[in-house]
């Protein structure tokens, strides 16, 4: 199209009667624009609430011939995954719009990081691809952002027709919008325009007084457009027509397009621009694009438009405020509030017209809902109780007087949800709660102060624990740390008596990550017990008794729920792992139901030998999760956790962790804990095949992508030569093991460095990881040799495990089944190893900490005369060449006339080289190059700029460490790439935020925060990527943190 500009149809804000679409008006309207020479629709999946499309359909496409209309639609920025996604939405679209093609086709609402996107999956090529085949007659981009961004666009693009454009005299040279400057750049390339928002959404036409002339909505309008269409180079002028009269004056005022540029009077339009600007009213143009952002279900363009007539209208006026806040309650029905924002910022990025919309929503917050003067306590355990009560439903409250329990009374009778009652007796308090919880049927809380007031709870909890009445006691108290002390009302609840509550638990207060996590798990334990087994809970709730109340939304905080089966639960989208700790022996209907579940759900099952999984979907992953650049596998959105205590120490990172025990206790493992299944493992996996999978790729095993990456480090691990050692032993050793034997370890080093090396898949393998002490490793051993007198039982333990426990191989009933290695460095060589935290000792540990010297110090004479005098055959092994020459002995498969111990003499010096050329493997790893981008030291002086200090990831590294950072600095965000956790408070006072808005803020100074190094050297790149040159890793960041701060600061 050349010449005039056209007048398109923008179907996206249609006629509305009552809140319902009027199909007889949208008919009439539409009817009325196709009788012009020049019909052109907007379209997208997403207008007038997902049925811009439907309407198109029936009253144009059906209607008639494709030849007298012209359609345009887009391409969403949301939904995209992967280039796949765009052929299932275009042919979606044409499918539902009812033609075989478009004659525009847009990206839309491109801003930097829509662009990002786009790009990286494949979009343009995707729209050249459909235009080469007649599906698009002529490609382009619907833009929301810089200038400069749009030229790189079109020189990175020139296959692009044309661009679409907000243009109005509004918003012509607007710093933000950019208008002007976009139109310029569009020209520059020689792209068709088309133009969106020329009356800006309708907000340009209202009544206006200027010198004493009235002007009409409809005179506005009508300025507007011949603003627009006097451009040079525009080709269609897009209107959201709800009437045919618009349609006939809009098309009037574009058919006069030789006269525009005669009668546009830029002094008028400055003078309505200025008298629009003074009302300082949010140009919200009603898009809806960040509706559908908003996490919260905020209706925020009506919301604003409530907020603008507000402000229109009140000027104070009482009536006036009561009159609004009536009509926002009707507004926020059933959708949420304005106060329920949590500051994602989402709606913000998605804004066309760049609009504060948080800001715009604590205003409404403040003038139109029924606030109350106070608000909750800032004490976070009270909040984290309060939250986990709401969502348990327990919601009736009996409240005794006082002074320590102020914080949690003042909360909870700030809130609706509660129902609450007063009774200034504790011992009337109890017992009405027992009453009140039988006759409801629901659990019933008690809240009172220090002193003796809980002791008056004493007879009606007794009365509740033998009745089994759920009865939750919240005793608050000052800090325990003041018992003893002659403190005024400071007694000792330490210890309860044992027929008052089922269970007892204290919610610190909360001063770190740690104390967050504790008390978290700690009000879920007690709430999951108070609905499990119906009698009474006590929670001790320390206090110090703040007088600040200003919470004004009550932060959430993690609940962690116990199911008995599988009911009305869904297996989530994402990638999905099963770790099994420490495990018995597996039967093979539980290893059946592991298995279909793995391939059903495209699952790998990650263990250490201990977790004693034979099957096909297993990975022992010790060897992967060493690496001190790790793998980049350890991501998963879903952890389903069974077995018991796991010596790996993995640095796994699931989103949620759902554990399976039949015993329902509360285990949090890996902190993300959300679901506690009270049933067997079996039971679990056999119920959980009945479910759907929600996104399962059939073309890529994760089992083998594991696999595969285990394969290349174990056979760079094979391949490396490793200095005389345990690590070195098992090396040569672990595969040669017997098969269907059964092998014992002692803890940490033996474990650790046995786990390295494969282990025939018929040998089951056990540790002491239970209690984790060392004195039981060679008893544990023969106790087992002791069951099946024709199995070898092989062991592998220190030298200070074995004297701790030496007496065991004396006991009478020893047989000739086992096979027990000694390797004897002469001390606890755990303490001795290069990344142990005693290496800042700088030797100074060997005496005292790894207890070196004892027991003969190496005597080469005391465990052979001990051995060989109790019946034990014995060999003592040096070095290399040694070991080899006995080791088909120590392996031999046949059960000889007596059981064997080997000793073998090690230096602490070469176990600790040994474990760090092992967990030095992967550093140069072909298959996932990475550029260090450490920053040293001396750039440090280059930094003074910096005015915020941002953490990356969400993890335990961060979680654990980033109180050590706000020694330095006040930490409020924190950036992930995880968009799950976007706009949730990761701990308290720190929310987390996306790369997008990391890009918003100025001159920020990044801390990689992620234990796996792989990740963290992508996020380097990432961050390049993204125009941020501050950045450091936090093991090299927390060297000189102290000189950083002095610095900044």
């Amino acid at each position: 199209m050349q010449g005039k500009a056209e007048l398109g149809f923008g179907i996206m804000r249609l006629s509305s009667a009552e809140g319902a679409l009027d199909y007889q008006l949208i008919s009439q309207t539409i009817s009325e624009y196709m009788k012009g020479t020049f019909c052109y629709f907007d379209l997208h999946p997403a207008y007038v609430e997902g049925q811009a499309h439907s309407i198109f359909k029936v009253l144009v496409s059906q209607k008639y011939d494709r030849k007298q209309f012209l359609v345009a639609n887009k391409m969403p920025y949301y939904g995209i995954n992967s280039y796949s996604n765009y052929t299932t939405i275009f042919n979606d679209e044409l499918n539902e719009c009812g033609v075989d093609f478009f004659d525009y086709y847009m990206l839309h609402a491109i801003t930097e990081d829509v662009y990002r996107i786009h790009s990286s999956y494949g979009a343009f090529d995707f729209l050249i691809s459909q235009k080469n085949i007649g599906n698009i007659k002529k490609i382009g981009i619907s833009f929301h952002d810089s200038p400069e961004l749009l030229e790189r666009i079109l020189c990175e693009h020139p296959e692009l027709d044309f661009v679409q454009l907000q243009i109005n005299f509004y918003d012509w040279e607007d710093p933000i919008i950019n208008s002007k400057r976009c139109y310029k750049v569009a020209l520059k390339y020689k792209k068709e325009i088309l133009v969106m928002e020329p009356i800006k959404g309708g907000s340009l036409a209202r009544d206006l007084n200027i010198e004493g002339v009235n002007y009409s909505p409809s005179m506005l309008a009508d300025i507007s457009l011949r603003f627009v269409a006097s451009l040079p180079g525009i080709n269609v002028v897009l209107s959201g027509m709800k009437n045919p009269l618009e349609v006939s004056n809009n098309r009037a005022t574009l058919n006069n397009i030789k006269q525009c540029a005669n009668q546009i009077d830029y002094s008028l339009l400055q003078q309505i621009k200025k008298q629009i600007g003074s009302k300082k009213e949010i140009q919200c143009t009603s898009c809806g694009y960040c509706k559908r952002e908003c996490p919260k279900n905020i209706v925020i363009p009506d919301i604003i438009h409530l907020l603008n007539e507000y402000k229109n209208a009140s000027n104070g006026k009482t009536c006036v405020v009561g009159g609004s806040r009536s009509i926002y309650r009707g507004t926020v029905f059933n959708h949420g509030k304005a106060s329920d924002c949590i500051k994602c910022r989402k709606c913000e990025k998605r804004c066309p017209q760049k609009i504060k919309i948080t800001n715009c929503m604590k205003e409404v917050a403040q003038l139109l809902e029924d606030g109350k003067k106070n608000g909750y306590t800032i004490e976070r355990n009270s909040q984290i109780l309060i939250y986990l009560m709401k969502e348990h439903g327990i919601k009736k409250v009996i409240i005794s007087p006082g002074a320590t329990n102020v914080c949690f009374v003042q909360s909870v009778q700030s809130d609706d949800f509660f129902e609450i009652y007063s009774a200034p007796d504790e011992r009337s308090a109890a017992y009405m709660a027992c009453g009140l919880a039988e006759e409801s049927g629901e659990p019933v809380a008690l809240s009172c102060t220090g002193a003796t007031a809980s002791r008056n709870y004493v007879p009606g909890l007794t009365e509740a624990f033998y009745r089994r009445i759920p009865v939750l006691a919240i005793t608050s108290s000052q800090p325990r740390c003041r018992i003893g002390h002659n403190i005024p009302q400071m007694i000792d609840r330490t210890t309860i008596m044992n027929d008052i509550a089922k269970l007892s638990v204290e919610l610190p207060i909360i001063k770190d990550f740690e104390d967050e996590w504790e008390c978290n798990v700690n009000a879920n334990k007690a709430l999951l017990m108070l609905k499990d087994y119906c009698g009474p809970v006590h929670v001790d709730l320390t206090t110090k008794c703040p007088n600040d109340f200003s919470v004004r939304e009550l932060p959430p905080t993690r609940v962690i729920k116990k199911h008995e089966s599988l009911d009305d639960v869904c297996i989530p989208k994402g990638k999905i792992a099963i770790f099994s700790g420490a495990h018995s022996r597996w039967d093979d209907n539980l290893t059946n139901s592991v298995e279909k579940f793995c391939k059903k759900f495209n699952t790998v099952l990650i263990q250490d030998h201990t977790g004693n999984y034979h099957g096909k979907y297993g990975i022992k992953a010790s060897l992967l999760m060493s690496q001190v650049n790790k793998s980049f596998l350890n991501e998963f959105e879903l952890i389903i956790h069974i077995g018991n205590v796991s010596g790996a120490y993995f640095p796994l990172n699931p989103n949620q962790v759902w554990r399976i025990n039949k015993d329902g206790e509360v285990s949090d493992t890996f902190r993300t804990v959300a679901k506690i299944f009270e049933m067997t493992e079996e039971n679990f996996f056999n119920e959980a095949l009945l479910l759907e999978p929600q996104n399962v790729d059939s073309e890529i095993e994760n089992v083998d992508i594991w696999k595969e990456e285990d394969s290349l480090l174990r056979s760079k691990l094979m391949s490396t030569e490793l200095p005389f050692s345990n690590a070195w032993i098992a090396k040569k050793t672990a595969c040669n093991i017997p098969e269907g034997a059964v092998f014992h370890l002692g803890i940490l080093n033996s474990l650790r460095h046995w786990n390295f090396f494969s282990i025939p898949n018929s040998v089951d393998v056990y540790a002491n990881t239970g209690g984790f002490g060392i004195d039981g490793c060679v008893s544990s051993l023969i106790g087992a040799s002791l069951s099946n007198p024709e199995k070898l039982y092989f062991g592998v333990v220190g030298d200070l495990a074995f004297f701790y426990d030496m007496n065991a191989i004396g006991n009478r009933h020893v047989g000739n089944n086992l096979r027990l290695m000694v390797i004897n460095n002469g001390c606890g060589t755990e303490f001795m190893n290069y990344n142990h935290m005693t290496t800042v000792l700088s030797g100074s540990q060997e005496s005292f900490v790894a207890a070196s010297g004892h027991n003969g110090n190496k005597s080469p004479a005391l465990i052979r005369d001990y051995a060989k005098a109790l019946g034990f055959d014995y060999k003592s092994v040096t070095n290399k060449a040694e070991y080899t020459d006995i080791m088909d002995c120590f392996v031999e498969p046949n059960i000889g006339e007596r059981s064997l111990i080997v000793e073998v003499f090690t230096e602490s010096t070469e176990e600790s080289d040994a474990l760090k050329i092992i967990h030095r493997l992967d550093g140069e790893r072909d298959n996932h190059k990475s550029t260090n981008v450490n920053i040293p030291p001396q750039r440090i002086n280059k930094l003074k700029q910096i005015k915020e200090v941002i953490p990356w990831g969400t993890g335990l590294c961060f979680r654990q460490n980033v109180f050590k950072i706000q020694q330095y600095y006040n930490v409020k965000k924190v950036c992930d790439n995880n968009s799950n956790n976007w706009g949730k408070e990761i701990v308290p006072g720190v929310i987390c935020i996306s790369p997008e808005q990391l890009i918003e803020i100025d001159n920020p100074f990044v801390i990689i925060m992620l234990e796996n190094g792989q990740i963290g050297f992508n996020v380097a790149n990432q961050l390049i990527d993204m125009g941020i040159s501050n950045f450091d890793l936090y093991s090299n960041w927390s060297k000189y943190a102290e000189a950083f701060f002095e610095v900044i600061n």
